[in-house]
Parts: structure tokens; sequence; C-alpha cells
């Protein structure tokens, strides 16, 4: 399955920040857990369990098929606990 991605320039950016994110991890995560996520809902990707920066990076899935499916980056949320 193809994955294709909006906002793709704030996604790169926020894993500059957030050095222990890495693309692949992430477009792994997309391309398996498609299935599971209906068109329009969001989708949380958590990260930094191991450091004080913990949070999640938010998607939201506008279309799947067979094929691809189409995301959209939309921020990163930090977890203060």
């Amino acid at each position: 399955m193809h994955i294709e991605m909006q906002n793709k320039s704030g996604f790169d950016e926020a894993c500059q920040e957030h050095q222990e994110v890495h693309f692949d991890l992430v477009r792994d995560a997309l391309f398996f857990d498609a299935r599971n996520v209906e068109e329009g809902a969001a989708y949380d990707f958590p990260f930094g369990y191991h450091s004080d920066d913990r949070g999640v990076f938010r998607f939201t899935l506008l279309e799947k098929n067979k094929q691809f499916s189409r995301w959209r980056f939309d921020g990163y949320v930090v977890d203060n606990l």
C-alpha cells in the first residue's frame, strides 16, 4: 500500500524537533493501522516513552483503498504528565 501525506513539511519539522521519532517507524504504523482507522478519524502516534519529551503525532486519515492511504499530519501534542 502506498502512503501519501499532506503537510509533510510540518511532519519533517516535528521529527527534527523530536529526535526519537523516525519517519520509517511512523510510516510503518500508518501503513499497518490504516485498515483499523476509519476515513476522517484521527490517529495518534505516541513517542518519547523513555524521555521527558513525551507526546503524540496526530494524523487524520483522509482516504484509503487497497492501493493507498492518504493522511494529513495535524501536528504534535506534548504529554505533560
